[in-house]
């Protein structure tokens, strides 16, 4: 004879939570962590850009701590892609979403300049080492500073080489590139992908997300 100890809350707890829509929520949540890292690491870099540009003490910690931001933005957006690579193949490898997913990201994502500057900017930095960046000066009314890519160290790059999907775009860039103007139209992209993305799922778990709700008040 089985006894169980359990009370009818906690038996409905554990229906809950190895219940397929729980399941999918927990993806969506994933997904949505994710995008909520690489969204701040993005604005706490641009913010420190922001302040910079208007400093002229300590140049040396003002490069190391852009350094740092940049770092952490690149690998939050590389986290990204993987976590959401994993999060639509678990989802909707059975679904006709997934063809729907695939047509936008590559019309919207898969041959943009930035884009692919930006994730073999992360693979560089990640595998090989952290990008040269300079301070330009500029004068008017103050002496204002813009934090520069040298871009002419990622061209002689062994690693960069293999990446031919960047290559005739950095040859049209000078040999420096203000690091604030890729990060922001990366961000401007990635921004608008996500949007459309974060509207498709809600549509198609409308019905999951509110049967869970529902299984959830049961408990209340």
């Amino acid at each position: 004879m089985e006894y169980s100890y359990k009370t009818e809350n906690g038996n409905l707890f554990d229906i809950i939570a190895q219940s397929p829509e729980m399941e999918i929520v927990r993806y969506l949540l994933v997904l949505q962590a994710s995008f909520r890292l690489f969204d701040g690491n993005y604005h706490e870099l641009i913010q420190y850009l922001d302040y910079a540009h208007k400093q002229s003490e300590n140049q040396e910690a003002l490069i190391d701590e852009t350094s740092r931001l940049l770092h952490n933005f690149l690998a939050s957006a590389g986290s990204l892609v993987e976590h959401t690579r994993v999060i639509i193949r678990k989802l909707y490898s059975n679904h006709e979403f997934k063809d729907v997913y695939q047509k936008k990201l590559q019309e919207d994502l898969g041959n943009n300049h930035e884009r692919n500057l930006i994730q073999n900017l992360r693979n560089y930095t990640l595998h090989e080492k952290l990008p040269i960046l300079d301070l330009q000066n500029s004068f008017s009314d103050n002496l204002l500073f813009s934090i520069q890519i040298d871009v002419k160290t990622l061209k002689e790059s062994e690693y960069w080489k293999p990446w031919e999907d960047s290559e005739d775009y950095l040859n049209k860039l000078e040999d420096s590139t203000k690091l604030e103007d890729l990060v922001k139209k990366y961000y401007e992209l990635i921004i608008n992908f996500y949007t459309w993305l974060t509207e498709k799922q809600h549509n198609i778990h409308k019905a999951d997300i509110e049967k869970l709700q529902k299984m959830k008040k049961g408990i209340m």
